[in-house]
C-alpha cells in the first residue's frame, strides 16, 4: 500500500509538539482543595466558557497511541489519526517507511476497515454494535468523535439546569437536562479546563453510550488553545475502555474529500465482525 497522506500532512504536527517540548508550552494542571462558595463562577457562565472552548477543536490532524478494549482482548496501536466534527474519522497504522498497514475510517454513517497483511476488509454501518466490537463500549459515530475532540459533553444536550459545587478536587459543574433525562458531572480545574467528566445518566430513550467517566489529562496549548493530549473513558465500574495518548496534535485545516473514501483491491476478501 502507497505512503501515507496523513503522515505527509502530519509533519507540521511533529514539529509543533518538539517545540512545545522544547520551549515549555505544556501546562500543568492542578486540582485545588474545596473552593469557597463565594469564589464560585456563575454556572451558566462556566458552561458557557468549556462549550466555547470545547467547539473551537472541530479538527484534528496527528500521531497516537490508540489502547483499546474491544473484541475481547486488549490492543496497543500507534498511528496517525484525522477526525472531524461534522462525522469523518481515518486512523492509520504505519510501517517503519510510513506504508499504511492498517486502516479504519468513519464516513458518517459507514465504517470501513482494511488489513493489508490479510488483505480482508470489513465495509457496514457505523452504529453502537459495530463499533461496541471494536471499543468495547456501544457508541455512535458522533459520540466517538466528540471524545476524541475533546469535548466532555459528548452527548449533546439543549436546555440543562446547571449548579456549581466543589469537593476535595476542586469545581464541579452539574448539568442535567430534565426534557433529555440526561445529566453529567463535570470537574474542572484552575483554568477551568475538565479533567472528569461523568455522564451519571444517559438520555431516556437511551442512547447507547450508556454512562461513562471520561478523563482529559496532560493539556497542551496549541495556537492559544488548551487540547487534553490524553483521553481516557471507562464505564461504570472504573475499567478502562479506551485510551488515546496524542503525541502530536495540529488543530483546523481543511481535509480533502477523498481522505475518507478507501476502495479495497478487488482481490480482498469481505469479513465480518
Amino acid at each position: 500500500m502507497k505512503q501515507s497522506p496523513l503522515r505527509r500532512s502530519g509533519q507540521h504536527a511533529i514539529v509543533c509538539l518538539l517545540l512545545a517540548i522544547l520551549f515549555g508550552c505544556s501546562v500543568l494542571k492542578g486540582r485545588p482543595g474545596t473552593v469557597d462558595e463565594r469564589n464560585f463562577p456563575r454556572a451558566a457562565d462556566l458552561y458557557s466558557e468549556i462549550l466555547h472552548k470545547s467547539g473551537q477543536a472541530t479538527r484534528l490532524v496527528g500521531t497516537a497511541k490508540v489502547r483499546l478494549h474491544g473484541l475481547h482482548k486488549t490492543i496497543q496501536l500507534g498511528g496517525v489519526i484525522a477526525c472531524s466534527r461534522d462525522g469523518y474519522l481515518r486512523f492509520e497504522i504505519l510501517d517503519f517507511w510510513d506504508h499504511v498497514v492498517f486502516l479504519a475510517i468513519l464516513r458518517r454513517e459507514v465504517f470501513l476497515t482494511y488489513s493489508v497483511a490479510d488483505n480482508e476488509y470489513f465495509e457496514g454501518p457505523a452504529d453502537p454494535a459495530q463499533l461496541e466490537k471494536v471499543l468495547g463500549i456501544p457508541l455512535r459515530g458522533a459520540v466517538l468523535l466528540e471524545l476524541m475532540l475533546g469535548n466532555p459533553f459528548f452527548v449533546a444536550m439543549e436546555n440543562p439546569r446547571l449548579h456549581v459545587s466543589s469537593d476535595e478536587e476542586g469545581l464541579v459543574l452539574d448539568a442535567e437536562d430534565l426534557a433529555l433525562g440526561l445529566r453529567y458531572l463535570v470537574w474542572v480545574d484552575p483554568l477551568n479546563r475538565p479533567f472528569r467528566s461523568v455522564l451519571v445518566r444517559s438520555p431516556s430513550g437511551g442512547d447507547p453510550a450508556g454512562n461513562l467517566q471520561v478523563a482529559f489529562e496532560r493539556y497542551r496549548e496549541i495556537d492559544s488553545f488548551q487540547f487534553p493530549f490524553r483521553i481516557r473513558v471507562s464505564d461504570t465500574g472504573n475499567q478502562e475502555v479506551l485510551a488515546i495518548d496524542y503525541e502530536s496534535v495540529t488543530l483546523g485545516g481543511d481535509f480533502r474529500e477523498e481522505l475518507f473514501q478507501f476502495t479495497p483491491p478487488p482481490d480482498a476478501e469481505r469479513v465480518t465482525w
